[in-house]
């Protein structure tokens, strides 16, 4: 079975949902700690498992980061696909912005991207880390081709009778956003 990027062992439905649960646990903590501030007792305590759970499932803490990693690029990929795959007009856009506004405001506006928060911190310091991040914005790029769809609508929006600098402040916007 594969969860994510990461090939992960057969296991029953009892185990996918103690490893899940794991996992849940220690995505949360890490985007709101971050990565170094989080224990695996601290994972353990929030997810209600065992020592021998979190090994049953990951090799270590590093094993465990990858799987937050693939986590936070599902979330991303689950809560935009939709939105980005159809960028190519102004409502459009502007639907994706309000769609984005409306998750930060859920969670009161305390988190970043996940994706953009994880690699701040591994990527000068994690080579698998990296990499697998690379891996995570790569796979969001080719599955919403936002990038090109963005870039046609700019090619519009230039040709268009508009204010130019309120659309290049809004494209920054949108790549803050997005990333």
């Amino acid at each position: 079975m594969e969860d994510g990027l990461t090939p992960v062992p057969e296991l029953t439905a009892r185990g996918r949902a103690s490893r899940a649960r794991i996992v849940q646990a220690a995505t949360k903590l890490m985007l709101e700690r971050g990565v170094s501030a989080t224990s695996v007792e601290d994972v353990l305590e929030a997810a209600g498992a065992s020592k021998g759970q979190l090994y049953h499932y990951f090799d270590g803490k590093h094993d465990l980061i990858q799987a937050v990693i693939e986590a936070a690029n599902a979330s991303v990929l689950a809560a935009q696909e939709p939105h980005l795959a159809t960028l190519d007009s102004w409502d459009a856009i502007e639907a994706w912005c309000d769609h984005i506004v409306g998750l930060k405001e859920r969670n009161g506006c305390s988190l970043g991207c996940p994706l953009g928060t994880l690699t701040s911190e591994l990527a000068a310091t994690d080579e698998a880390a990296r990499a697998l991040l690379a891996q995570a914005y790569d796979r969001a790029g080719r599955a919403a081709e936002a990038r090109t769809a963005y870039a046609d609508f700019l090619a519009f929006w230039k040709t268009a009778d508009r204010d130019l600098p309120i659309v290049i402040e809004a494209s920054k916007a949108f790549a803050r956003l997005s990333s």
